[in-house]
């Protein structure tokens, strides 16, 4: 797969508006490919979740991502 180059700066502040805009559950509900994510009780739970916030869904962009 070709590697596109990109201002690491500018895609977090993208990230960062993208999560301040939409929730959680409809960021999940688009890309539909999460599994153990979401909790009955308490909804998208952080920790398990690579779309709960920038942090988590950089790591995941990165294959850093461990799911359990």
């Amino acid at each position: 797969m070709p590697m596109i180059k990109v201002n690491e700066g500018m895609l977090k502040a993208l990230l960062e508006l993208l999560f301040r805009t939409n929730s959680c559950s409809v960021i999940k509900d688009e890309m539909r490919d999460v599994s153990g994510c979401d909790d009955a009780d308490y909804g998208c739970i952080e920790e398990y979740c690579p779309y709960h916030s920038v942090e988590n869904f950089i790591k995941y962009l990165n294959d850093e991502w461990e799911e359990d």
